[in-house]
């Protein structure tokens, strides 16, 4: 059986690779990540497993 991989360490690495790409603030709260970058703007991105 393959490893089940968890959102909340999935939320985790892609926060990691945003900050490694991009300039901006990116801070994680329970189930998403807020962005902001330098000119102002604001992203939130949601992530949950669905579930079959």
């Amino acid at each position: 059986m393959e490893e089940k991989i968890e959102s909340q360490e999935l939320l985790e690495l892609i926060r990691i690779a945003v900050k490694d790409i991009l300039i901006a603030v990116v801070r994680k709260n329970e189930d998403e990540l807020k962005i902001k970058f330098p000119n102002g703007q604001t992203f939130t991105l949601a992530l949950w497993e669905n579930k079959r």
